[in-house]
């Protein structure tokens, strides 16, 4: 293990040096620069430093999570059934996305996901954030305008069609009723082949209820993904919006996030623009507007 003075490397337990790597088996927190490789990561892996040693080959397995708090470029990484590729939750603006940049493979398993959903802007903030309102909020809004609540508008549809690279935004609160959160924001560029058999999620929070009041859905994220080649049999993408809460004054429905797919070659299975993708509004008082789908 080697490091620079200003590096904090925190470790619960289970901490494995080798001569060529570094195996996960309990929490390990980056907030420095870390050098030595590591291989295989089976637990939980939080990074807001440098990983200088990630130059090779990474597998997430099967109860392993990594989330990521800045940019970070592999070789290689797969993600096998039962493990996870996140970012850090976000708050009132925006410090936290997966930006991910693969110099030659990526593959994500049958079972593997890559989800953020639930991670971009909290409830009333973002640049689409539903209304706040007395009695039921409205829905948050990115690929399309947020439904209507109760009493309170919908925010209104923005960002890139083609590159999105925003966080879904937050809905408003209704009364005491809560709104959800948005969906987060991934950007994955694969120089060689991306292999899709698992799911990608980005999906906005649920509105809640507090009495006869109603807080709006947040709505869904960005997924942006520029590959050379697209291959895979069963992987799914989602950005969808939340549902507004449901009571005597409903909140809105956020509307479906962005998602973006730039590549050269496709060889997905039945083709990837009839792979099952979504960026569905959610339900409210006025339903979210759904999200846009682009390919190239």
């Amino acid at each position: 293990l080697q490091s620079n003075n200003s590096a904090i490397l925190l470790n619960t337990s289970g901490m494995t040096l080798g001569a060529t790597a570094f195996s996960v088996s309990d929490e390990f927190i980056n907030e420095g620069t870390f050098t030595n490789t590591i291989s295989t990561l089976d637990y939980h892996l939080t990074n807001s430093g440098t990983l200088s040693g990630l130059s090779n080959d990474l597998i997430i397995a099967s109860g392993g999570k990594m989330e990521l708090r800045n940019a970070l470029t592999l070789d290689n990484l797969t993600i096998q059934s039962g493990g996870i590729l996140t970012h850090e939750a976000n708050s009132s603006a925006q410090t936290y996305f997966i930006d991910l940049t693969i110099n030659n493979n990526l593959i994500v398993d049958n079972g593997g996901t890559i989800d953020v959903s639930l991670l971009g802007y909290t409830p009333t903030f973002g640049p689409g954030a539903g209304a706040n309102a007395a009695k039921g909020g409205g829905g948050g809004a990115y690929g399309g305008n947020g439904g209507a609540g109760y009493d309170g508008a919908g925010g209104a549809a923005h960002g890139s069609l083609t590159a999105p690279a925003s966080l879904g935004s937050g809905g408003g609160t209704g009364g005491s009723g809560s709104a959800g959160t948005g969906g987060g924001y991934m950007k994955l560029n694969v120089t060689g082949t991306f292999t899709h058999n698992g799911a990608l999620v980005a999906n906005g929070g649920n509105g809640s209820t507090y009495g006869l009041h109603s807080g709006g859905g947040g709505s869904g994220g960005a997924i942006h993904i520029i590959a050379n080649n697209i291959d895979g049999t069963t992987g799914t993408i989602t950005s969808d919006g939340g549902a507004g809460g449901n009571s005597s004054y409903d909140g809105g429905g956020g509307s479906g996030g962005r998602v973006s797919l730039i590549y050269t070659t496709d060889n997905f299975i039945g083709g990837i623009q009839n792979s099952p993708i979504q960026c569905l509004g959610g339900w409210g008082d006025t339903t979210g507007s759904n999200g846009t789908i682009n390919f190239n």
